[in-house]
């Protein structure tokens, strides 16, 4: 078995996570497993379990692949498609919205309280109408610099 730090990490996080899973089920520690008490000897830190168990939810971790699933789950957009930032943020930034023509302006924004994550984002239209985007849906297109000004 070809055990790697990942490897590790993502078993005791997956124990971590059945812990959590069977405690909120109503099970707790016991000495020793008794289904009719609902303890479980298993419900410890996962450096504290037994050589054997620890092996076989390493085992699990491998055969499921999760180190590939978590890579390709993964995605760091980069180029003009990528999700708007607030350092970005300026009145009158010109945006399209897919899949139309016309040209907008943003005229204002909001974040997320504690995190300056871009929570909303206002453009104006040339017809005069206003309209409301969400950055993580990723509608709104940046434009050439040539556009701006």
């Amino acid at each position: 078995m070809n055990v790697t730090a990942t490897t590790e990490g993502f078993a005791a996080l997956a124990h971590q996570v059945w812990c959590e899973r069977m405690q909120r089920a109503g099970w707790r520690y016991g000495p020793a497993y008794n289904e009719t008490e609902r303890t479980h000897d298993a419900l410890v830190p996962f450096e504290k379990l037994p050589a054997s168990d620890r092996r076989s939810t390493r085992a699990a971790i491998l055969a499921l692949e999760v180190e590939d699933l978590v890579f390709e789950s993964i995605e760091y957009p980069r180029g003009p498609d990528r999700e708007f930032t607030l350092s970005e943020m300026r009145v009158g930034l010109p945006v399209q919205c897919e899949p139309g023509p016309e040209i907008g302006k943003i005229v204002s924004w909001e974040t997320d309280p504690g995190d300056e994550a871009l929570r909303l984002i206002r453009v104006r239209w040339p017809d005069g109408s206003l309209s409301e985007h969400f950055p993580p849906e990723r509608e709104l297109r940046r434009l050439s610099l040539r556009f701006e000004g």
